[in-house]
């Protein structure tokens, strides 16, 4: 007898790991194009795979969890730099720079949020990649954070903190 096919599950937001954008599977196909870089992405959803893969190869899977153990610090930094970039292209529509004064040094931009209470949010335990991955994997809302500069979101600090401020940032790229 012959297992009857199920319809595949596909993901409805797609992130291409070569150029880092974000883009929305609208084709709803299983294998889409990003639209910036045009390597092919696979959008079904695979949770049943790795399950069976890693019951018929459990020696892999030891030796991948040994190895992980022993190079987390350099692999954790490198996952949390693409989480870095991908938060970034999510907010600012896959193009990031400070919304105030243009800058495009990503080594300078920051995560600021629009009515302020950064702080509060961070209390409790949580911590800034805790931050960045709820992003990421779509558990928060982004409509109160924009992307801005270290200076002009110091600006905007003091621009809640005491007012109106007799200052102004421009980039020269």
């Amino acid at each position: 007898m012959i297992p009857r096919r199920t319809k595949t599950e596909l993901k409805k937001r797609l992130i291409c790991r070569k150029c880092f954008r974000v883009f929305e599977n609208k084709s709803m196909k299983t294998r889409t194009a990003c639209p910036n870089c045009g390597s092919v992405k696979d959008a079904r959803i695979r949770t049943e795979h790795t399950k069976i893969y890693s019951q018929k190869h459990p020696e892999r899977m030891l030796a991948l969890k040994k190895y992980n153990k022993e190079h987390r610090k350099e692999r954790q930094k490198i996952a949390n730099g693409r989480v870095k970039r991908v938060v970034f292209n999510i907010l600012s529509n896959n193009n990031p720079k400070c919304e105030n004064c243009g800058c495009n040094d990503t080594r300078l931009l920051e995560i600021n949020h629009k009515n302020g209470g950064g702080g509060k949010e961070l209390q409790g335990g949580k911590r800034t990649n805790v931050f960045m991955w709820d992003i990421y994997m779509g558990r928060r809302e982004t409509s109160d954070l924009n992307l801005l500069c270290r200076v002009c979101n110091a600006l905007h600090y003091l621009k809640i903190k005491f007012g109106k401020i007799p200052m102004q940032v421009l980039w020269k790229s």
